[in-house]
């Protein structure tokens, strides 16, 4: 009879084990411990058109499914499925509307972004240079870095 009860409670506490678990709320005891994290996941849906960023360029894609809250399985557009990445919602925004700047409208610190064949790089302009060129540079903190792009393929998001 003992073990019976005994493999109850233990079977009991077993299934039940995350109603003991901590909230992830803020404690009025405990005003250290960390507030409660926000999922936001529900932005996105399967067949999603999007651009995720991926090693500093933004890639076009489609979400295939959620992985985790926040995070999405993406498919990058030309690659094979061995590609895919999961990405959290901080890599991943919808398709953006891109212009042509005039060159005189540009301003040294404007955000811009260098279409590359299959993604765009997001730099800093820095100042047209003539001849159809622009100085511009990565914004990698540190290992930010200086060069010179046609001017054609630099567009603005807005």
């Amino acid at each position: 009879m003992k073990k019976i009860i005994l493999l109850s409670v233990l079977f009991l506490f077993a299934f039940s084990a995350p109603a003991f678990a901590k909230s992830k709320k803020k404690s009025e005891t405990n005003p250290e411990s960390k507030p409660e994290e926000v999922d936001i996941s529900g932005l996105f849906y399967k067949g999603d058109k999007i651009e995720g960023l991926w090693q500093g360029a933004w890639y076009k894609g489609e979400i295939m499914f959620r992985d985790k809250p926040n995070y999405y399985m993406v498919h990058f557009e030309g690659y094979w499925h061995n590609r895919d990445e999961v990405l959290p919602v901080e890599r991943i925004r919808k398709p953006v509307k891109r212009v042509i700047p005039n060159p005189a409208d540009l301003k040294s610190g404007d955000k811009v972004e260098l279409y590359q064949g299959d993604h765009y790089q997001p730099l800093v302009f820095i100042e047209a240079k003539g001849n159809g060129k622009a100085l511009v540079r990565t914004d990698e903190g540190d290992k930010s870095k200086e060069m010179t792009v046609d001017m054609y393929k630099l567009s603005k998001v807005q």
